[in-house]
């Protein structure tokens, strides 16, 4: 099985082909399923490259797709340990035993198998009812046989700590960064913890520089394929001034004023393309340059790894992180109380949370990673990590 992309006046699309050059109907199924369902084409192309695998390994043991059966899957796993990845690709953490595909590659080739086997069953596609590759639950009810779980097969792979970029690297960076767009482009990901297609999907609307701030949107606009790798939209406080400065300068000298689009970042300089939006090959091969002539020979410096960036600056930030977190919640805070006021009494703190009924004239505040603060008004619908309760006089009740 091989991948092809077939151009159109859309752009075009991947489609998977046999060894000779012919259609496979059941993964071309699969791959209108996913594009019906909104998959942006990288998740797209990344399930028919895995899909791959798979068909390499039933066309070397000679079955078929509706043959497969729970009790292949040993040897599928078998088969996805001993292929070796390739010699000239960079590792982040380089194992000196391991060889093969990393646990968390051949995960997501099992997810992605399995994933094909559900498009199949919900089809009816090749007389298939059931995925092979399906978690019984084995639950049962009281006074029955409980059937036994078939656990999914999983390789346990490494939670790995962050690996920030140090000061050092930050401003060996920065010093061979002359361009005003690049150097915008990396401040953003790095003070804004924003992730590379969100920075190249920018729109100008989407910068506002009084409230210091950036509107992270889902778009499918881009004429390049460009995407946001999540779909919910936030706002990203910028709290250092680099980045939003270097974005100005960008504006107003190397970025053209008559171009017809209002993506933010466009490729520039003096050629007939000066005016498109870059492209995420574009953004790799600048950032690999830059790399290079900074003198940061280690792997693991790719693209991705800017928006992480150090704790004081970036994503593992705790304001960042306020700024993300899912599902606001309104907050009532007490109309005497002055903004940026820290609590005087911290005593009055609920152990549970959410449980704990506030005594008579209790107002309700924020509890951050330097203790608990007052909401200013203008961030009432920011999410909060939780709710607690300090009464205003005397001592409160703890839940």
């Amino acid at each position: 099985m091989r991948v092809i992309r077939v151009r159109d006046e859309q752009g075009g699309e991947f489609q998977p082909v046999d060894g000779q050059g012919e259609p496979l109907p059941l993964v071309a199924s699969f791959a209108r399923g996913l594009r019906a369902r909104g998959c942006s084409p990288n998740t797209v192309v990344a399930y028919l490259h895995d899909l791959r695998r798979f068909y390499d390994f039933l066309e070397g043991a000679g079955l078929e797709v509706e043959r497969f059966t729970p009790a292949h899957t040993l040897d599928l796993l078998g088969f996805l340990n001993q292929i070796l990845s390739r010699p000239h690709r960079p590792r982040s953490f380089p194992a000196p035993v391991r060889a093969g595909l990393a646990p968390s590659t051949i995960n997501r080739i099992l997810a992605a198998v399995s994933t094909f086997y559900d498009h199949l069953a919900l089809t009816g596609a090749a007389g298939i009812a059931r995925n092979p590759l399906e978690v019984n639950p084995g639950g049962g009810r009281p006074g029955m046989a409980r059937t036994p779980a078939r656990r999914s097969m999983r390789l346990r792979r490494i939670q790995r700590i962050p690996r920030p970029l140090s000061d050092d690297q930050v401003t060996r960076w920065l010093e061979v960064m002359d361009r005003p767009r690049d150097r915008a482009m990396f401040l953003l990901m790095l003070q804004g913890g924003l992730r590379p297609g969100e920075v190249l999907n920018l729109h100008l609307d989407d910068i506002e520089y009084g409230k210091r701030r950036v509107a992270i949107r889902y778009r499918t606009d881009h004429p390049k394929d460009a995407r946001t790798k999540s779909r919910s939209e936030r706002f990203v406080d910028l709290y250092e001034p680099e980045a939003l400065a270097a974005v100005s300068t960008y504006v107003m000298i190397e970025r053209p004023a008559d171009a017809p689009t209002r993506h933010l970042f466009l490729v520039c300089g003096g050629g007939p393309r000066a005016a498109e939006p870059i492209g995420y090959p574009a953004l790799a091969k600048l950032f690999e340059r830059r790399r290079s002539a900074a003198g940061l020979d280690e792997p693991w410096i790719t693209p991705p790894a800017a928006y992480p960036c150090h704790p004081a600056l970036g994503r593992r930030d705790a304001r960042t992180r306020l700024a993300k977190a899912p599902r606001p919640r309104l907050l009532r805070v007490h109309p005497r109380l002055h903004a940026g006021e820290r609590c005087p009494d911290a005593g009055g703190l609920s152990a549970r949370p959410g449980r704990a009924r506030p005594a008579e004239g209790a107002w309700e505040g924020r509890l951050t990673l330097s203790g608990l603060v007052r909401v200013r008004p203008a961030m009432l619908w920011r999410p909060t990590l939780r709710t607690c309760a300090v009464p205003t006089s005397g001592t409160g009740r703890h839940g």
